[in-house]
């Protein structure tokens, strides 16, 4: 070992000139150099361990310190469980606390005057059971179905639900009296009862002969209430006709409308379903008057309307089977493609032709409109546009009338067979002329025999994409 001069001499030297020390002393018990500055060489261990001789740390003190460091991270983990199942605890509390007082501090729904005539009132709270660790409440109205009008409205904040039209169950009653009353049921469900109190039911008169039944709940933006309407028309007698319903309304937010095949069972002079951001699924519907609209959700079902029918949804397809006896109006339109299958119908075997106004319309969406069926003699007007995407329309042969399509950047087509035989075979030549022929416009007319048998206008018109109309 080198030392630098200011070392302090070394305790051999010391030890040598104190007066009365012995030469005999043992070597292994002289006391340790005390510590000196500066860094230590790659020596340094060994001397000292040379130099400490028997003084030694015991061996148990390292031992417990590695268990210390051994018993650490479980100690962090516990404490760190501990601090999170506090967290969620206090969280859950919190909420808990907030929701109850900001639902009781919301004032109770009630009807307003402009609802008209109050019936009865029931809050959803008022017949609660418990099933599958839900409240869920059932409350039951009852609609005569003779009324000039019948309604169901949502007001409030209201989550998903559906409403589901359907007949009442079993046979057809063959006499007696025949219950004419419908009747809707309807259930609500959410995770807590003080939920519940915030609903309440009511039935309603909102005009003289006008019944309905008004959901109505506290306004609030936590957690949505979940509600299920089930409305059941009674089964008219056997062989007897349908009954007839004069109008129905609904106007439920977030609802989905489903109705089951009715056919036979009743018959609307007019009826309107709305919605929003849910579908419109309707197996077989009869109506006069059919108005449905809904939006970023589908429509579908089959319709057999006698005088006008309204589709409307934004961004989500149309598919749709009608058959229109003589409507005056017709109006398809979303921003979804629209698949619609059309039979035109006159309303009575001794009815001669008859008018249909038939418009679609939608944005960057294909159309395709076949029409199965036109009655001789009738009159069509067709408007169908769209943009970006293809519009195909099928004429039934027997059409007379002008035609014309139009597009940008794509092909147009009108085909139409000169040689095709005469569907009400008196020997009639098929007209087809074109005036105007491009390849992005084409107009003329299509009939049978002559000019003068023109009385219908056909018009089909997109963009960017192509365009058709064919005949047969």
């Amino acid at each position: 070992m080198i030392l630098p001069d200011d070392t302090p001499e070394s305790p051999a030297k010391t030890r040598a000139g104190l007066p009365g020390s012995s030469e005999s002393v043992d070597e292994d018990f002289v006391a340790p150099p005390p510590a000196y500055p500066g860094p230590a060489s790659s020596s340094q261990p060994s001397d000292l361990e040379a130099q400490m001789g028997t003084h030694q740390v015991p061996n148990s003190y390292p031992e417990r310190h590695g268990e210390r460091r051994e018993r650490a991270p479980k100690r962090f983990l516990r404490a760190l469980g501990i601090a999170v199942l506090i967290w969620v605890a206090i969280g859950l509390f919190a909420r808990n606390a907030f929701t109850s007082g900001h639902w009781h501090i919301s004032p109770f729904p009630g009807p307003h005057p402009i609802d008209g005539k109050v019936e009865r009132c029931v809050r959803a709270s008022s017949l609660l059971q418990y099933r599958n660790s839900r409240a869920e409440s059932v409350v039951s109205f009852e609609l005569p179905i003779s009324a000039d009008a019948l309604y169901i409205f949502g007001r409030g904040a209201l989550s998903r639900g559906s409403i589901n039209f359907m007949p009442v169950e079993g046979d057809p009653p063959t006499s007696g009296v025949v219950d004419e009353k419908v009747k809707v049921d309807i259930t609500t469900t959410y995770e807590a009862r003080f939920a519940l109190d915030a609903v309440n039911f009511c039935l309603l008169e909102r005009l003289p002969g006008q019944h309905g039944i008004g959901i109505l709940v506290r306004h609030h933006d936590l957690d949505l209430l979940d509600f299920k309407i089930d409305v059941r028309f009674p089964l008219p007698r056997r062989r007897a006709h349908p009954f007839r319903v004069k109008s129905f309304e609904t106007s439920l937010p977030l609802f989905q409308h489903t109705m089951r095949d009715l056919k036979g069972v009743v018959e609307f002079d007019s009826i309107s379903l709305a919605s929003r951001n849910m579908p419109l699924l309707i197996e077989y519907l009869v109506a006069e008057e059919a108005t449905l609209v809904t939006s970023n959700a589908m429509i579908t079902g089959t319709y057999n309307v006698s005088r006008t029918l309204f589709l409307k949804t934004s961004n989500q397809n149309i598919d749709a089977d009608v058959t229109l006896v003589n409507p005056q109006f017709f109006k398809d339109s979303n921003k979804g493609a629209i698949d619609t299958r059309l039979a035109l119908l006159r309303q009575s075997r001794l009815a001669i032709g008859g008018d249909y106004d038939v418009v679609v319309h939608t944005d960057n969406a294909r159309i395709t409109l076949p029409i199965s069926y036109m009655h001789p003699h009738s009159q069509l007007l067709l408007d169908a546009r769209t943009s970006n995407a293809p519009a195909n329309v099928e004429l039934p042969l027997i059409y007379a009338g002008d035609v014309e399509a139009r597009t940008t950047n794509s092909p147009a087509e009108v085909e139409c067979d000169p040689d095709a035989q005469d569907p009400l075979m008196r020997g009639n030549q098929h007209l087809c002329k074109l005036t105007q022929k491009r390849p992005e416009w084409v107009k003329g007319f299509m009939g049978w025999g002559s000019v003068r048998g023109i009385t219908g206008a056909v018009k089909v018109v997109t963009e960017n994409s192509p365009v058709s109309i064919a005949s047969g």
